[in-house]
C-alpha cells in the first residue's frame, strides 16, 4: 500500500508562449478566491548577478537585495512575479517582496501572518530569565534576549514588522513569528549566529503562491534533457502531531532555474531505528510536486529527517535535498 496520498488536481491555467494548458496540483492552504501560478515569458534585464539558484535579484528589488543581503532576503528562488491584484512581486529563500503598481513602494509581503495561521497546535516556548525585552503595543508581543539584538540589528521594524506570537517550541526549534517572517533560535551554532530567519518564502513559493504569476528563465525543460538538478522542498507542518498527515511538496530546476517536468521524485524518511523510501510522483510542467505522507510508524518525541532526492533517466540521483520535522504527541 502507498504511503502517499495525491490531492486532486485544481484548475489548469494557461502557460504563456507554449500554446499547451498544463495540469497544476491543488495546493494546501487554497485560499477563496485565489489565483494559480502561471508562467510567463523572462524579461530581457534584471538587476544584479546570477545567484546559485539561477535567479537574480529584479530590478524593482534590487536596491533591498544589496540592503539586507542574501543573509536575510535568502537567495531569489523566482522571476519577476505579477500579482492579481496589482503590482509585482519577487520570492527569496526567507521572504517575498512586492512592488505595488505605480513602481514607487516596496513592500514584504506578510509571510509571517500566513505561516502561523497554519500552526496545527501552538506551544509556548519556556522564556529565558533576566533577559532584556521590549514590548509592541501594536500587537502586545515581547521580544526578548538574542531574538531582540537580532530584530534591533536589522532593522526588524521594516523587515519583519511587529511579533504577532509569543516564543514557541517546534520541534527541537524555539521560534518566533512577526508579521513578515519568522525568527529561530539555534543554539549550536556559534555567538552572533544563533538566531535565523526560517524558509517561509521557500515554504511559501512552494505551498500557497496562488495570487501571483512568477516567470520562469525559459520554457521549462524535460528530464532527458538535464543531468544535474536542484531540488527545492518544504514540509507542511514543522510539528506532526498523532493523527496529522503531512504534506510535502518539491519544486525540481536546472542550475539556471528552468523547471524540470517528467522527474521521479522520492522521499527517504530515517527515524533512529528505521529507514523508509516512499514515491512522492513526478514533476508537472513547473517543476513542482506534492503528496500526502502517511507515517508507517510514529514515536512521538523523534526528529524525522526526509531525503528528497530527484532521479533523471535509469533511475540515477541527479540532485536531492533534506528536511526534517518533530513528531509529538
Amino acid at each position: 500500500m502507498s504511503l502517499m496520498k495525491r490531492r486532486d488536481p485544481g484548475m489548469l491555467p494557461q502557460c504563456k508562449g507554449d500554446g499547451e494548458r498544463r495540469e497544476w496540483p491543488l495546493l494546501a492552504l487554497i485560499l477563496a478566491g485565489a489565483m494559480l501560478v502561471g508562467c510567463l515569458q523572462p524579461t530581457e534585464e534584471a538587476a544584479g548577478a546570477v545567484t546559485e539558484t539561477g535567479y537574480v535579484a529584479e530590478a524593482p528589488f534590487a536596491a533591498h537585495y544589496q540592503s539586507y543581503g542574501p543573509q536575510l532576503l535568502g537567495e531569489p528562488i523566482s522571476g519577476l512575479c505579477e500579482v492579481a491584484a496589482g503590482g509585482q512581486a519577487q520570492y527569496f529563500q526567507h521572504m517575498r517582496l512586492e512592488v505595488s503598481a505605480d513602481g514607487q513602494n516596496v513592500s514584504f509581503y506578510p509571510l509571517g501572518e500566513w505561516a502561523y495561521a497554519g500552526l496545527r497546535r501552538k506551544t509556548a516556548a519556556p522564556l529565558p530569565e533576566n533577559s532584556r525585552t521590549r514590548e509592541f503595543p501594536e500587537t502586545g508581543f515581547v521580544v526578548r534576549d538574542e531574538f531582540l539584538d537580532f530584530f534591533e540589528r536589522n532593522g526588524g521594524e521594516e523587515l519583519l514588522g511587529p511579533p504577532i506570537s509569543p516564543q514557541l517550541d517546534e520541534g527541537t526549534l524555539r521560534v518566533q513569528y512577526f508579521r513578515n517572517g519568522r525568527m529561530e533560535w539555534h543554539p549550536a551554532a556559534p555567538v552572533g549566529q544563533r538566531v535565523r530567519l526560517g524558509m517561509l518564502g521557500q515554504a511559501h513559493y512552494l505551498q500557497a503562491a496562488h495570487d501571483v504569476s512568477c516567470e520562469f528563465r525559459s520554457r521549462p525543460v524535460d528530464v532527458t534533457t538535464v543531468k544535474n538538478v536542484q531540488v527545492l522542498a518544504s514540509a507542511e507542518a514543522p510539528i506532526l502531531y498523532t493523527g496529522d498527515e503531512q504534506m510535502i511538496y518539491a519544486m525540481v530546476t536546472t542550475r539556471a532555474g528552468v523547471p524540470v517536468s517528467g522527474v521521479p521524485v522520492t522521499l527517504t524518511l530515517r527515524d533512529t531505528d528505521w529507514t523508509l523510501s516512499v514515491e512522492l510522483g513526478r514533476t508537472d510542467s513547473s517543476g513542482k510536486v506534492q503528496g500526502g505522507l502517511q507515517m508507517p510508524r510514529f514515536v512521538p518525541g523523534r526528529l524525522v529527517g526526509v531525503s528528497v532526492e530527484a532521479h533523471g533517466l535509469g533511475g540515477i540521483s541527479i540532485g536531492g535535498t533534506g528536511l526534517a520535522f518533530q513528531t509529538w504527541w
